[in-house]
């Protein structure tokens, strides 16, 4: 009895069998570090060797509690992104409208403020663009 349980805590889960490709979307994963160290991304079981400290690091991230490798598995939180996005946008938001100047918001904050801005240049430039086609017409 004793060894079926040692074999299976022994066993490695993983979520695919080889890497389901790079990420089109994210340069950096959401732990927001990097390695050049030899690493093994979890969820293929892929490992990639040590870089020389010139060459791009391995960029990471988590998924479901394991870390993977972005050019390695990142196109499936590419492919969470795409279908998951706008949920997970309104429930941060709905979270951060509860506690808006909470340390955990700093980046949202910032990135809100980014997004209103280029709002608002887009909205004036049509607006202006409105004011310019009114000034034509008799």
């Amino acid at each position: 009895m004793r060894r079926k349980r040692l074999k299976k805590r022994e066993r490695i889960f993983r979520i695919f069998f080889k890497p389901v490709g790079g990420t089109e979307i994210f340069g950096v994963g959401n732990d927001r570090d990097g390695t050049n160290s030899a690493v093994t991304c979890e969820l293929c079981g892929t490992t990639h060797p040590e870089t020389c400290l010139s060459d791009d690091c391995y960029g990471l991230f988590h998924l479901l509690g394991l870390q993977g490798v972005l050019r390695c598995c990142g196109a499936a939180v590419d492919r969470i992104f795409r279908e998951w996005g706008e949920e997970f946008t309104e429930k941060t938001l709905g979270e951060f409208i509860e506690n808006p100047l909470a340390d955990e918001y700093y980046s949202l904050r910032h990135g809100l403020k980014m997004a209103v801005e280029a709002w608002y240049r887009a909205a004036k430039e049509k607006l202006d663009q409105s004011a310019r086609l009114m000034e034509i017409l008799p």
